[in-house]
C-alpha cells in the first residue's frame, strides 16, 4: 500500500459520543449548573472545574444571561437559543463601545465575558467511552509508524483523541514534541521550546484553540500540556507557578468562541491555520467527523475550498461521517443495498457537502457514514486507511 497522507477534520458531532455537548447544548448545560434551586451533578462539576465558589459568581452569571436573553426565566429550557446568541450579542457590545443598559456597561460586559468563558470551561466535560479512545490512538499511532501520516485538524476545543495520543507516546518513552506536529512553535510545561518537526507522521491542528495550552499575555509563548486540560488555571485569582510563564507573565486561554464576533489574528492560530492549509493541500484522504459544514462559517469553508483548488496530490478520497438517522433506517430497511444504491439523504448539511465535494472524490454510497463518528472510525481502525 502507498503511504496514505490523511486528515481527521473534526467538528462538535465527533465528540458527543465521549460525552462533550454540542454547540446548542452548552447554554441548556451552563443554565442547569446556575439555575436557582438546582442540586444537580452539573453545578457540582461546573464549580469544580470553573475554579469559582460560591452564590455571588453564579448569580451574576445569571443576571447577564437574564439580560442577553430577557424573555427567558431559565426555569428549565432554553430552546431557541444558544450560547452563540449570547457570545455574540456580549461580544458585539464590547467591539462597539455601547452598553446593554444602564447597569450593564462596559466594565459588567466583560466581567460577564470572562464568566461565560468559566462555564464554558466548567462544562465542556466528556468521560465516556475511554477505552474506545485508546484503541483510536492506538490505530493512529500504529498506522504512522507503517509510514502514512495521520493528522487532526479540529475545530473543537477538546482533546478527546489526542489526550490518549500522547499518552501512548509518553508510555513508550517517546517525546510528542519531537513526533507531533502542532502547526506552531510550542513549549512544554516543563518549559522546553519546540518548533514544529520536520519529519513528523502525526500531527494535531486545532483552529480554536484547545483546553489544553496557555499563552504568555507577555513573551507570546504557547504552552502544551500532553497530560490534561489546563484553561482552569487562567481563572486562579492569584499568580503561582501553574499559571506563571517563566518570563512571569500571567498565562491566559487561547479559544477562538461560538461568536458570530470572532478575531482570528493570534499569531500561533494564524500559524496553525496556514499549517492545517498545506496539510489538507497535500492530503491524499479527507475525513469529517462531525462537522456539517454550517453556512455561516465562511472561515473554514474558505480553508477548505483554498485547499481544494491548489492541491498538490493527484486523487483525493473524501469521507463524511454525520448523524443522519433517516439514511441510517433506509440502509437497515430489508432490500436495502448498502454500497449500491446512492443515499436519498434530506440532511441539509450533507446537501451542503454534495454541493462542495467533487463527484470524483466523494462517493457517497460508499462514503457515506450516517451513523457519524463511531461507525467511521471504526471503518479507520479495521483497515478503512
Amino acid at each position: 500500500m502507498q503511504p496514505k497522507r490523511m486528515v481527521l477534520f473534526l467538528g462538535a458531532g465527533a465528540s458527543v459520543p465521549f460525552g462533550y455537548p454540542t454547540t446548542n447544548q452548552i447554554l441548556q448545560r451552563i443554565v442547569d449548573s446556575i439555575r436557582p434551586n438546582n442540586e444537580s451533578v452539573a453545578r457540582e462539576i461546573w464549580a469544580k472545574w470553573a475554579v469559582q465558589q460560591g452564590e455571588k459568581t453564579r448569580a451574576d452569571l445569571l443576571a447577564a444571561l437574564q439580560l442577553v436573553l430577557p424573555g427567558s426565566g431559565f426555569d428549565s429550557d432554553t430552546s431557541g437559543a444558544s450560547i452563540i446568541d449570547v457570545l455574540s450579542t456580549i461580544d458585539y457590545q464590547i467591539s462597539s463601545a455601547v452598553s446593554l443598559s444602564p447597569k450593564f456597561r462596559d466594565k459588567e460586559l466583560r466581567e460577564a465575558r470572562q464568566l461565560l468563558n468559566i462555564a464554558m470551561n466548567g462544562v465542556m466535560q466528556g468521560d465516556l467511552m475511554k477505552p474506545y479512545r485508546q484503541k483510536i490512538a492506538e490505530w493512529i499511532v500504529r498506522s504512522a509508524g507503517a509510514g502514512h501520516r495521520i493528522s487532526i485538524v479540529s475545530t473543537n476545543y477538546d482533546c478527546v483523541l489526542e489526550l490518549p495520543l500522547y499518552e501512548i507516546l509518553r508510555v513508550e518513552q517517546r517525546e510528542a514534541f519531537e513526533e507531533v506536529d502542532f502547526g506552531t512553535s510550542v513549549v512544554s510545561p516543563s518549559d522546553r521550546s519546540f518548533n514544529r518537526p520536520g519529519n513528523a507522521q502525526m500531527g494535531v491542528f486545532k483552529l480554536h484553540g484547545s483546553l489544553n495550552w496557555l499563552k504568555c499575555e507577555v513573551c507570546g509563548r504557547l504552552y502544551v500540556n500532553t497530560a490534561g486540560r489546563i484553561l482552569s488555571l487562567e481563572f486562579r485569582e492569584k499568580s503561582d507557578e501553574f499559571n506563571t510563564c517563566a518570563c512571569t507573565g500571567r498565562l491566559r486561554g487561547v479559544l477562538v468562541a461560538p461568536s458570530f464576533i470572532r478575531d482570528v489574528r493570534e499569531p500561533h492560530l494564524l500559524s496553525i491555520w496556514g499549517a492545517a492549509l498545506q496539510e489538507l493541500r497535500e492530503a491524499t484522504d479527507w475525513v469529517f467527523i462531525g462537522y456539517s459544514l454550517p453556512q455561516e462559517d465562511v472561515a473554514i469553508r474558505s480553508l477548505l475550498l483554498r485547499a481544494l483548488h491548489a492541491r498538490t496530490q493527484d486523487s483525493l478520497r473524501i469521507r463524511v461521517a454525520l448523524k443522519d438517522e433517516l439514511e441510517t433506517a433506509r440502509r437497515a430497511a430489508p432490500g436495502a443495498q448498502p454500497g449500491q444504491d446512492a443515499p436519498r439523504v434530506q440532511s441539509d448539511a450533507f446537501l451542503r457537502y454534495l454541493n462542495f465535494a467533487p463527484r470524483s472524490s466523494f462517493n457517497p454510497a460508499a462514503d457515506y457514514f450516517p451513523q457519524g463518528a463511531i461507525e467511521v472510525l471504526e471503518h479507520l481502525r479495521n483497515g478503512g486507511l
